[in-house]
């Protein structure tokens, strides 16, 4: 009866103040699905600690680090462009060029890590060859299923965006769960991860087929489309790219001036006690994307979406960090 009454006056209070209609529904449900996939590898993580060495641990997210850097560089951010686009033809397009964008930039990267091995540069010698080999298809895969994602976020398609993510932290964390059974090494963690990725990644192109929109697309549509966002490449994939380094830079700091034993520990802490956090901003951040392009398209600004969204995301946050003081 307490928790009704609560949820009744948020209800009353909240949404109906700030006129959120369809907005907070949608947040409500991508917010249940991202609980699920943030709790998969937060309980995995638990297992995880008893099978792997923290110095495993350590060398994985030090390595997992600098291929989500290289996950966001491939995209040059163009999927951030794909919920501006209008529903239909020109989003397909979108999604399209991204992916081949992101197919480009994965060739280029591998071509110069050969050339780097073949030159025997010193820091690729220290690296273990089935991580260094597994780096680039992995940081593709990861591009390839933020690109997805996107799209379904701005297609509103959010039961589906669940879905994708809970398919996605279920396949990685039971594969690195069984693989530690048989042998808990770095390797296998990083093995394990590429695994898991591209099983969600099938997942979500048999739950979002893409097949026979390519045939309809022309190059000139997508350089079209790439140089009308030519933007988001000089604008946001440096800011992207400064923002996960630095999220990622802590563990990779601490593993080449501390060891990979402390660094795993660091890791290990930050996945739970970062897990959180992100939750509600990251669903609300979805349905913002088409919600705020709409608006744009619609009357050439998204102010009402941010000032509003920026309200209830501060009393959220004000009312997190009172119930995770106590």
């Amino acid at each position: 009866m307490i928790l009704k009454s609560i949820f009744k006056w948020f209800e009353v209070k909240i949404i109906a103040k700030f006129h959120l209609g369809g907005f907070w529904p949608s947040v409500i449900s991508v917010l249940t699905g991202s609980v699920i996939a943030q709790l998969i590898p937060v309980l995995g993580t638990l297992i995880i600690a008893r099978q792997y060495a923290p110095a495993e641990f350590g060398i994985f997210s030090a390595w997992l680090g600098v291929v989500l850097m290289l996950a966001v560089a491939f995209t040059a951010r163009y999927e951030t462009a794909i919920a501006i686009e209008p529903d239909g033809e020109p989003r397909k397009v979108a999604v399209v060029s991204t992916l081949l964008t992101t197919l480009f930039f994965a060739c280029a990267t591998f071509v110069i890590l050969i050339i780097a091995i073949l030159i025997n540069i010193d820091w690729i010698n220290k690296v273990s060859t089935i991580l260094l080999a597994a780096s680039v298809p992995t940081a593709l895969v990861i591009a390839a299923m933020q690109t997805w994602q996107s799209w379904a976020a701005a297609e509103g398609k959010y039961r589906q965006l669940s879905a994708m993510r809970i398919i996605q932290a279920a396949s990685v964390t039971i594969l690195q769960i069984g693989a530690g059974v048989f042998y808990a090494t770095a390797n296998t963690l990083g093995i394990a991860y590429l695994v898991g990725v591209i099983i969600g990644l099938v997942f979500s192109i048999i739950l979002m087929p893409i097949s026979g929109v390519s045939t309809q697309i022309t190059l000139s549509m997508i350089e079209k489309f790439c140089n009308k966002h030519r933007k988001f490449p000089i604008f946001s994939l440096p800011a992207d790219t400064i923002n996960t380094a630095a999220a990622q830079l802590p563990v990779l700091i601490v593993a080449s001036r501390f060891g990979a034993e402390t660094a795993g520990l660091l890791a290990m802490t930050i996945r739970m006690l970062g897990a959180p956090v992100g939750l509600l901003g990251k669903s609300v951040l979805d349905v913002f994307k088409r919600h705020a392009a709409s608006s744009f398209r619609e009357r050439g600004e998204c102010r009402d979406d941010y000032i509003k969204t920026f309200k209830v995301l501060g009393l959220g946050s004000i009312v997190f960090c009172l119930i995770m003081v106590f």
